[in-house]
């Protein structure tokens, strides 16, 4: 699988998760005028952790532990990182913005979703 690699040198929390909507959002603590928000779409499952101080590190995988079987789902894995805490999302789709603290969307910074990756045939 291809490792898709995002970074950044804020720090995040979790932010808010709908179980009706499957949807995970990440948010940037700073006190800057804009925020960054990662939101996971269509999570099947996850272990985060509620803070990850900078450097953060996004990066779809093949296994994690303690999720360590390869994904048997057409779902991506994606591990999340920072000094102090680690976590993982199965989901279909991650999108990062740059948002202003109002919520408008002012820039994508980065895309991954199922539709992105090669599919195998047999």
């Amino acid at each position: 699988m291809k490792n898709s690699v995002w970074n950044s040198d804020k720090a995040f929390q979790l932010w808010q998760y709908t179980v009706s909507h499957s949807q995970l959002v990440l948010q940037s603590t700073s006190g800057d005028d804009e925020v960054i928000r990662v939101y996971f779409e269509n999570v099947d499952r996850l272990e985060v952790s509620r803070f990850y101080r900078a450097p953060f590190s996004l990066k779809t995988v093949d296994s994690h532990s303690p999720y360590p079987e390869a994904l048997k789902s057409p779902d991506l894995l994606f591990e999340l990182s920072s000094p102090e805490a680690e976590g993982f999302v199965v989901a279909s789709r991650v999108r990062i913005t740059r948002n202003s603290r109002q919520g408008a969307e002012k820039e994508l910074l980065f895309h991954e979703s199922i539709a992105n990756q090669p599919h195998g045939g047999d």
